[in-house]
């Protein structure tokens, strides 16, 4: 068809009159041609769309004939059903979130307690002057011991009595939470006698590096590498 509208075209005398016929079928043949490409490229997409129903009633055929051959029983149905075995390891079992969360918080209540005597108390400066350096320091220590143990009697007895938290070793949690207690006071009234008012904005610096390092609020997986890295090195609170 567009092979007679192009002779057709050429053959029609060359005049103002037949110029918009001669335009018009020029038209028609471009149309036609665009048609031709079109009806070319719709038996191509069904070609391949034969091919795609051909592969795809071969497989269900395959697949059908295989299911066949499957015996159709409660054992096969369950291995079905459940393809993966899942094995589950619990390295610390613990009745409930709070006796998981006991160590964390733990550390961190004497820390902070640790934190508001050192914000109370004057570690340095004496009430009269001492008559050498260790009368000085006993004057303190005393003080600071003394609070460290009632911190931990208040602390132990609110687990044990109140909360009912259950461990293999009572005494030994005892001498765990004073040992911390005091660790902590040791720690914080040197940074505050040392560095004074820069040692107090240390030590707050410490608890929040303590507390976003450990695993105490979130699984050490789903914190930052710098958090990650820093738990090898400030694991205070980390258990």
């Amino acid at each position: 068809m567009g092979t007679g509208l192009t002779t057709m075209q050429q053959k029609i005398p060359a005049s103002p009159t037949t110029l918009p016929i001669k335009q018009g079928l020029a038209k028609v043949a471009a149309a036609n041609t665009q048609i031709n490409a079109g009806e070319t490229k719709s038996g191509l997409a069904m070609t391949k769309l034969t091919a795609g129903n051909t592969a795809i009633a071969t497989k269900l055929l395959s697949g059908s004939q295989k299911l066949s051959k499957i015996h159709a029983n409660s054992h096969n149905a369950y291995y079905l059903a459940n393809p993966v075995k899942t094995t589950l390891t619990d390295e610390s079992k613990v009745p409930n979130n709070g006796t998981g969360m006991a160590p964390f918080a733990i550390s961190l209540g004497i820390f902070v307690g640790g934190i508001g005597l050192g914000t109370m108390f004057d570690g340095y400066k004496p009430f009269k002057n001492p008559k050498n350096f260790f009368t000085w320091w006993a004057s303190k220590a005393s003080i600071i011991a003394t609070v460290g143990v009632i911190q931990s009697v208040l602390l132990y007895g609110t687990l044990n009595r109140f909360l009912g938290l259950k461990t293999q070793s009572n005494p030994r949690l005892f001498l765990l939470i004073l040992l911390g207690a005091w660790t902590f006071l040791s720690i914080i009234f040197a940074l505050e006698i040392l560095l004074g008012a820069v040692g107090t904005w240390l030590v707050t610096i410490f608890l929040v590096l303590q507390i976003s390092s450990s695993t105490g609020l979130y699984p050490i997986q789903l914190t930052s590498n710098m958090a990650s890295n820093l738990r090898t090195c400030l694991d205070t609170l980390t258990f």
